[in-house]
């Protein structure tokens, strides 16, 4: 995809919503009822919401709200979702220095680009964890470390704690696993390279 493409995506909140539902980022509608038991929701316009709009229940005797970005990837942000999404596609391309990401994602705090940084790399981590992938082979370079990662209050901000990961990348295909351990020592290790890196 090019940035033509991309910016096409999101050159309106409507097209950043629906690229966002397509993406499984923002569902379709809220899979919880509301307060009164309904559930039976649109999209409506909402001048308080920071969005503009919020989820609306259809039913004539309720019309109770809900915010778009409840139990989703946005919430409890206040930044706009394009400039969230915008952050996300360069950082993923490596284009990420944070004069670059002030001036095209609008970003007036540098402490808001790290935080946003550290919890990218936090779900990019998670991911690896839940899905690690046997690696490697023949003719293959495997590169293997250690590390520790930290776990941060609300996936944003102050580190609160870590925990010692192994795991290794093949230079030729650029996939990966990661692997959570209490110790580093042979015994621990081997066993985990023989599991997922390919004689």
């Amino acid at each position: 995809m090019t940035l033509r493409d991309w910016y096409q995506f999101t050159d309106s909140f409507e097209n950043t919503v629906s690229c966002c539902q397509a993406l499984g980022l923002i569902p379709f509608k809220p899979s919880e009822p509301c307060n009164n038991g309904h559930n039976n929701w649109c999209i409506g316009t909402c001048g308080r919401a920071i969005d503009g709009c919020r989820w609306i229940c259809k039913e004539r005797s309720c019309r109770l709200t809900r915010s778009i970005r409840d139990g989703t990837f946005f919430s409890g942000s206040k930044l706009e979702m394009s400039q969230i999404l915008d952050l996300m596609l360069f950082w993923s391309q490596g284009v990420d220095s944070h004069k670059f990401l002030r001036r095209h994602c609008g970003f007036a705090s540098n402490s808001t680009i790290v935080d946003w940084k550290n919890f990218l790399c936090d779900v990019c981590a998670e991911h690896f964890l839940r899905n690690p992938a046997v690696i490697g082979g023949v003719g293959h370079i495997v590169e293997i470390d250690e590390s520790s990662w930290t776990k941060r209050k609300y996936n944003r901000g102050r580190a609160i704690g870590n925990q010692w990961v192994f795991g290794g990348t093949d230079r030729d295909t650029g996939e990966c696993f990661a692997v959570t351990v209490d110790r580093r020592d042979a015994t621990t290790l081997l066993p985990i390279i023989q599991q997922y890196v390919r004689p």
